[in-house]
């Protein structure tokens, strides 16, 4: 759980996730976000991530890496690359305080057709003409600093 800023404005977020640990360092999780920005978008995040070790610590800094798709956007769906990074922070034996960082573009934001309505007259009588106009997709930045409670099981 956390809060995001997305192309400039702040929402909260829930983002339940599993891992799978591979080895001592290395895990493949994903995770699945709901967030309040943009009409309430659904991330999904699949993921690498790699713990460094640091001799005579108990703290386990980590970097991730991955695609992602959002859902429930205008003209969705939206695709990008999400890097992060972060530490574990040990509070007991199994449960660490995990702040993130994660950041990297989403691509095809936005955009579409919007049709408008046009009223005129046509000789004498009133006329109406429908129409469009297109909006661009466009690339922006997400940025999400979160923390959450990680159990180890």
């Amino acid at each position: 759980m956390g809060v995001s800023l997305l192309d400039g404005s702040a929402g909260l977020q829930l983002t339940p996730m599993a891992e799978l640990l591979l080895n001592r360092n290395m895990t493949v999780g994903s995770e699945f976000s709901i967030n309040t920005q943009y009409g309430a978008p659904l991330m999904l995040h699949p993921y690498f991530k790699y713990h460094f070790s640091i001799r005579g610590s108990q703290l386990k800094p980590y970097a991730s890496a991955g695609p992602l798709l959002v859902l429930n956007v205008p003209n969705g769906p939206c695709f990008g690359f999400l890097l992060a990074g972060g530490v574990d922070i040990p509070l007991t034996d199994r449960v660490y305080l995990s702040p993130n960082v994660l950041f990297g573009p989403v691509f095809g934001y936005g955009g579409g057709e919007y049709p408008f309505i046009l009223r005129g007259f046509y000789w004498g009588y009133e006329t109406y003409g429908l129409s469009s106009y297109s909006i661009p997709s466009a690339t922006i930045l997400a940025f999400s600093i979160r923390g959450g409670i990680r159990y180890e099981i």
